[in-house]
């Protein structure tokens, strides 16, 4: 967490794991937690472990790829990890070198795969939070209860990450463990929001009722509006944050990046389809999004088309996954879209 004022941090904390694993244990759920990554084309990633030290090498195809996999390594009993052996090489994203990875996986597989990411992240393993793959076999609905809002949110993005998943339905409840007062929570999130450095909280109004912490006001960007409901998110005793924040560029819509932020504002009520107007011509926008296609560690921009009529850009072609069909409007959002209809093949 970053404090307002704060200019550095050392960190002297040591961890102490309840109960020792064996090198092969840890070895066996790292390589699944690569496996069922779909930020991550594992296939090139070898896994060794030396006395609780995870050592990865082999080739990825981003730098963001990289960073993944090592969190990804970082699984319980693990002392360190060692990723200076794991290259970054831009022909590793080539689709004939991910074998059967995006292949459509049995319903039981996904479950498990969920059920193990759940597990293995401190936000919420400690609750019991059962999974289930709808009729679709492509949507995850989650059961359970939690007692912070941060942890129900932090469930979904498990979830949501995992591949074989394109949506998730949290219908997991929060009851906090300490019962406070609505005035207890709604000091303690002013008091948050004002700690936090992207933040100009004289900007933001909060009234909590029945544990909801409502905020209201106006913020310059959705980047802003997504931070503050996030900060009121982790203040204890809340159950729901309602952000009412309006935006005051609202031509800049905030594009999820899950590489780098913590929380994920597309399903939230509050998230905007489309800004007023475009801020840049058809064949500039085209051109943008040609160059954020080309230079995604994420996107073949091969298999993409891109037209723009009036701000409005349509996607077509094929991609190789849900998480390539995702990156592409991203991509065109981040160039300036105004509107992304994405007609992409996931095949």
């Amino acid at each position: 967490m970053i404090i307002k004022g704060v200019e550095g941090i050392n960190n002297n904390i040591e961890v102490v794991w309840p109960m020792e694993r064996s090198d092969a244990e840890i070895k066996m759920e790292v390589e699944k937690a690569l496996e069922w990554d779909a930020f991550v084309d594992h296939a090139l990633i070898d896994v060794k472990v030396e006395d609780a030290e995870v050592i990865l090498s082999g080739v990825v195809g981003s730098a963001a790829e990289k960073d993944w996999a090592y969190r990804d390594a970082y699984v319980h009993g693990v002392e360190n990890v060692d990723d200076s052996g794991l290259e970054v090489k831009r022909w590793a994203r080539d689709p004939d070198l991910k074998g059967t990875k995006y292949a459509s996986k049995p319903a039981e597989e996904i479950e498990k795969a969920v059920t193990d990411a759940l597990r293995i992240d401190p936000r919420v393993a400690s609750f019991t939070i059962t999974p289930e793959v709808a009729a679709d076999g492509i949507t995850v609905i989650l059961r359970g209860t939690v007692d912070n809002f941060k942890a129900k949110r932090a469930a979904a993005r498990d979830a949501r990450n995992t591949l074989g998943v394109v949506s998730v339905i949290n219908r997991i409840k929060v009851r906090p463990v300490e019962a406070l007062s609505d005035d207890k929570i709604e000091t303690n999130v002013i008091s948050a929001l004002l700690r936090d450095p992207y933040l100009e909280s004289y900007e933001i109004t909060v009234e909590v009722i029945s544990g909801v912490a409502n905020l209201y006001g106006t913020v310059d960007t959705y980047f802003e509006k997504s931070q503050a409901g996030d900060v009121a998110s982790k203040v204890n005793g809340v159950i729901m944050v309602d952000n009412n924040l309006k935006v005051a560029e609202d031509h800049t819509p905030f594009v999820y990046d899950p590489y780098v932020d913590g929380w994920y504002p597309y399903d939230a009520d509050w998230y905007p389809d489309r800004p007023r107007f475009p801020a840049k011509s058809d064949w500039q926008l085209e051109l943008d999004i040609g160059d954020e296609l080309f230079w995604s560690p994420f996107v073949d921009a091969d298999e993409v088309t891109v037209k723009v009529d009036d701000g409005v850009v349509t996607l077509t072609g094929t991609v190789d996954s849900w998480s390539e069909y995702n990156a592409a409007a991203n991509n065109a959002y981040e160039a300036g879209a105004v509107y992304v209809d994405n007609d992409l093949t996931v095949k």
